[in-house]
C-alpha cells in the first residue's frame, strides 16, 4: 500500500468514526520518525486537506507528481491552460494555469487521481473551497472558480502564493536571519484581524500555526488551510452545508489546540479556541521555543492539555511586559479568561506597536543628539590639547623674559597665556555642551547606552582632573556621577583593588606592607601586613598610600613608600646594599618614581607629571652652614674670585651673601642669618654654623668635576666627625656630594 492509500484510508475511517484523531496522532509519529518532523507533515497532508496553497514551491511536496497526476493540456476553448506544477500534498495537487478569460495565471486544485472519485473526500474538497470563497478578506486567499472539469472531476481556482510560511521565518530565526520583533507583531495582527472577519461570519478556523500562516515578498499575509474550520451560524456563509452546526468536533494540531477542545468540553461555537492557538504562535514569537513540548505526539498532546508553560520572561528576560501579560492571557485554560475577540487581540498589539513606534522615533531623536555630543566632546578634547600646547610654549618662553624688561618683551607670553586662557573658557563650555546634549538624549531615550556612555567618559575625565589637582570632594562627586551612568565600563575600574609586584636583589628579602592614616592631621603607619619573600607577585591592596620594607640579613633595610592606584599593577625593583656601601649618615632612597607638579593652588603650577629616580642616597641631616662652608675652604684656597662667584648668594649679587671670610681667609656664616627674637635664642655664634644652607642653585652645586667635589666634600665632612665616603658604591656616593639633597 503506497503513502496516498494510506492516507484516504486514514480520511474514510476518520470521516466514518472508525479511527479517532489523537490515534491517528500517535500512528502517524511512530511510522514517520525518519522523516523529521511527522506530525506536522502528517496532520497538514491528511487531517489538515490539501495543504499547498497554491503554492510556488513546497517544502511538503514530493519531488514532483507522477505524470498520471498531470492535468493534460485543454481542449480547444478549455478556460484553463496548464502552465507548471506547483506541487502535490496528501489530498490535492495543484498546478498554474493561465485563465483565458481573466487573462491572469491562477492555481488550480484538484483532488489527487487516487481519492477524486471518492465522495466523502469531494465533499470535503468542495466544502472547504466554498468556504474559502465566502470569506473576502484581505487576509484569506480568494478563491475565484468552483468547477467541474470534462472528466467530472471538482477543482477550484484561486491566486497563487508564495509557500513561505511564519514557521519557516521563525526557523530561520534560530540561523541567524532573523525578522524584528515588531515585524512579526504586524504578521499577528493581520491574522487577527483575518480571524476576527471569520468570526463575524461564524467560522472558527481550528488550525492557528505558524505553518498556516503565509507571508508574501511584498508584506502580503494569509491565514491559509480552512480544512477544519467549523461553521455555527445558520445563513451567514450562504448554503454552506454546515450552517446551523452546533456539535463540537475534534481537530486541530497538538500544541496549539485549546485545552477545551481536548477534554470535550467545547460547543463548537466559540471562536476563543482560535485565541488560544494565537497565544502559541506569540509565545513562539517572543521566546523562540513552543509552550508545550514533547517527544511524540501523544507527550506534546498531555502538555497541551494539562500544563502550564513558564512566564515568557522566564525564557526571554527582554520580553516586554506588556507582550507577556497578552501571550499569558490568550493562554489562559478558562475561555473567559482570554481577551474577548480577535479585534481585542489586534488592538492590543497595535497599541503596543503603536508605543514602539513612539520609542524608535525617540530613540531617533537621542541618536542624533548623542551624535550632536560627540562633536561636542571632539571640540573639547582638542580644546584641551590646545590650551596645553599653548601653556607650555607660555611656559617656555617666560624664563627669556627678566621682569625689568618691556611690554614688547612680554607680549608675547602674555598672549600665549591669553590663548591657553580662551583655548580653557572654550573647552569648559564645550564639555557643558557635551554633557546638556548627552542628558538631552537620555530624555527622550532613558536607556540610550550611547548617552550614558557619553556621560560616564566625561564625567570620568572630570574626575581624573580633580584626582591631578587633589581635590578628593570634586573627584568623588564626579566618581558618583559616573557610577550612575555607567553601562559596565568603569565598574571594573570604581571597584578595582591594586596589585603589587616586588623584586629585589639580591632575592629572599622579607617583604612587610603597612598603609599610611591620616590621624590629627599626621600620617601614620598601621597595622604591619607580612607578605612573602621576594620575589611578591600581584599581592592585592586597598588603593592608597603604603610603605613597603624589605629585610635581608647583612643588608640595610630599605623602605620603599609607594602610592598604589584603583586598578594599578605597581612592580618594585628594589636593590639592596650593605651598611659599608652606604655609609653612616646616610639614607637610602631606592629607585621609584615621583609625582611632580600638578599643584593647582601653587604660584604659576606646572602640569603633573610622574619622573623615574635612580637609587640615590642623602643624608641624613641637612648640610649645614659649617658643612658648606668647610667644603669652599677644601675647594680652592687659591682662586678667591671663583669661589666669590661659588658662595650662598642672591640676585643682590656681593650685598646678598650670607658667608664671608674671617680674618684667617676661613669661610664663616656671617651673623644676620640669624636675626630678631631667634638671635636671643641662639647667641653663641656657634649656632650660626648649624643653620641649614640655602642660596646655593643647582649650578652652583653642580660646579666643577662632581667625582672631585663629592669627593673633597667627604673629607671635609671626614675631617668634622660628621661621616664617612664609601666607595663601594659610587653611584650614591656621587649623588651624596651636592648640598642640599
Amino acid at each position: 500500500m503506497d503513502s496516498a492509500e494510506a492516507r484516504t484510508m486514514a480520511l474514510r475511517a476518520i470521516s466514518q468514526g472508525l479511527l479517532r484523531p489523537d490515534e491517528l496522532w500517535d500512528l502517524a509519529w511512530r511510522c514517520g520518525q525518519h522523516e523529521g518532523s511527522p506530525v506536522d507533515r502528517f496532520l497538514e497532508t491528511t487531517l489538515g486537506g490539501a495543504k499547498i496553497h497554491a503554492l510556488t514551491t513546497s517544502t511538503e511536496a514530493s519531488a514532483g507528481p507522477s505524470s498520471e497526476q498531470v492535468a493534460p493540456p485543454p481542449a480547444d476553448g478549455a478556460r484553463y491552460e496548464p502552465i507548471e506544477d506547483l506541487g502535490s500534498g496528501g489530498m490535492g495537487h495543484v498546478l498554474a494555469a493561465l485563465d483565458r478569460e481573466a487573462q491572469r495565471i491562477v492555481a488550480v486544485k484538484r483532488l489527487n487521481p487516487n481519492i477524486a472519485d471518492d465522495p466523502v473526500l469531494t465533499a470535503h474538497f468542495v466544502r472547504e473551497a466554498r468556504l474559502t470563497a465566502q470569506l473576502e478578506h484581505p487576509n484569506i486567499i480568494p478563491v475565484y472558480d468552483l468547477g467541474t472539469d470534462a472528466d467530472g472531476k471538482r477543482f477550484f481556482t484561486m491566486r497563487v502564493v508564495k509557500q513561505r510560511s511564519l514557521r519557516d521565518v521563525l526557523r530561520d530565526r534560530h540561523k541567524g536571519m532573523e525578522w524584528p520583533t515588531v515585524r512579526l507583531l504586524g504578521v499577528l495582527v493581520q491574522v487577527s484581524r483575518a480571524l476576527a472577519y471569520a468570526h463575524s461570519r461564524g467560522v472558527v478556523h481550528r488550525d492557528v500555526k505558524p505553518a498556516n500562516i503565509l507571508l508574501g515578498d511584498f508584506g502580503e499575509v494569509y491565514l491559509a488551510d480552512w480544512g477544519l474550520a467549523r461553521v455555527h451560524t445558520r445563513g451567514v456563509l450562504a448554503g454552506h452545508p454546515d450552517a446551523g452546526q452546533t456539535r463540537p468536533a475534534f481537530g486541530g494540531s497538538p500544541g496549539y489546540i485549546a485545552p477545551e477542545v481536548l477534554d470535550g468540553t467545547w460547543d463548537g461555537r466559540d471562536p476563543r479556541v482560535d485565541l488560544f492557538a494565537m497565544g502559541v504562535v506569540l509565545y513562539e514569537i517572543v521566546t523562540g521555543r513552543r509552550p508545550f513540548l514533547g517527544d511524540s505526539a501523544d507527550t506534546v498532546l498531555r502538555a497541551n492539555a494539562i500544563e502550564t508553560p513558564p512566564r515568557p520572561r522566564e525564557l526571554a528576560p527582554d520580553c516586554p511586559l506588556l507582550l507577556e501579560d497578552l501571550c499569558l492571557s490568550l493562554l489562559a485554560r478558562e475561555p473567559r479568561q482570554r481577551p474577548e475577540s480577535s479585534t481585542a487581540v489586534a488592538e492590543r498589539i497595535e497599541a503596543f506597536l503603536e508605543g514602539a513606534k513612539e520609542r524608535e522615533r525617540r530613540g531617533e531623536e537621542a541618536r542624533g543628539l548623542c551624535a550632536r555630543a560627540r562633536e561636542a566632546v571632539v571640540a573639547y578634547e582638542r580644546l584641551e590639547q590646545e590650551r596645553d600646547a599653548l601653556a607650555r610654549q607660555a611656559r617656555e618662553l617666560l624664563p627669556s623674559v627678566r621682569s625689568w624688561e618691556g611690554i614688547d618683551k612680554k607680549r608675547p607670553c602674555w598672549e600665549l597665556q591669553d590663548r591657553a586662557a580662551d583655548a580653557d573658557r572654550e573647552a569648559g563650555l564645550a564639555q557643558a555642551r557635551g554633557i546638556e546634549l548627552f542628558t538631552s538624549a537620555l530624555g527622550y531615550d532613558a536607556a540610550s547606552k550611547e548617552a550614558r556612555r557619553g556621560l560616564a567618559d566625561l564625567y570620568w575625565s572630570r574626575a581624573r582632573a580633580a584626582e591631578e589637582e587633589r581635590r578628593l570632594a570634586t573627584q568623588l562627586y564626579y566618581e558618583s556621577l559616573v557610577a550612575e551612568y555607567d553601562t559596565g565600563h568603569y565598574a571594573e575600574i570604581l571597584g578595582a583593588g591594586a596589585r603589587l609586584s616586588v623584586q629585589s636583589s639580591p632575592t629572599g628579602a622579607r617583604v612587610v606592607a603597612r598603609r599610611y592614616l591620616e590621624r590629627d592631621r599626621v600620617l601614620v603607619l598601621g597595622e604591619a601586613r607580612a607578605l612573602d619573600c621576594t620575589p611578591v607577585t600581584e599581592a592585592t591592596f586597598d588603593p592608597g598610600t603604603y610603605l613597603i620594607t624589605l629585610e635581608l640579613p647583612g643588608y640595610r633595610d630599605v623602605r620603599y613608600p609607594v602610592l598604589l592606584g584603583r586598578g594599578v599593577h605597581h612592580q618594585a625593583d628594589v636593590r639592596l646594599y650593605t651598611e659599608s656601601e652606604i655609609g653612616d649618615g646616610f639614607i637610602y632612597v631606592p629607585r621609584g618614581a615621583a609625582i611632580l607638579g600638578g599643584d593647582a593652588e601653587a604660584f604659576d603650577p606646572v602640569a603633573r607629571l610622574t619622573a623615574t629616580v635612580d637609587d640615590f642616597a642623602i643624608a641624613t641631616f641637612p648640610v649645614t652652614m659649617g658643612d658648606y662652608c668647610a667644603f669652599l675652604d677644601d675647594l680652592d684656597r687659591g682662586r678667591a674670585g671663583t669661589l666669590a662667584r661659588r658662595t650662598p648668594h642672591d640676585l643682590r649679587g656681593s650685598e646678598g651673601r650670607i658667608v664671608h671670610r674671617d680674618t684667617q681667609g676661613r669661610w664663616r656664616p656671617d651673623p644676620h642669618i640669624i636675626e630678631g627674637e631667634a638671635r636671643k635664642a641662639f647667641p653663641l655664634d656657634e649656632h650660626l654654623e648649624q643653620v641649614p644652607v640655602s642660596l646655593v642653585d643647582w649650578f652652583d652645586a653642580m660646579a666643577g668635576d662632581d667625582h672631585e667635589k663629592a669627593r673633597r666634600f667627604d673629607r671635609a665632612r671626614r675631617d668634622r666627625g660628621t661621616g664617612e665616603r664609601s666607595d663601594a658604591f659610587p653611584a650614591i656616593g656621587e649623588m651624596r656630594g651636592g648640598p642640599g639633597r
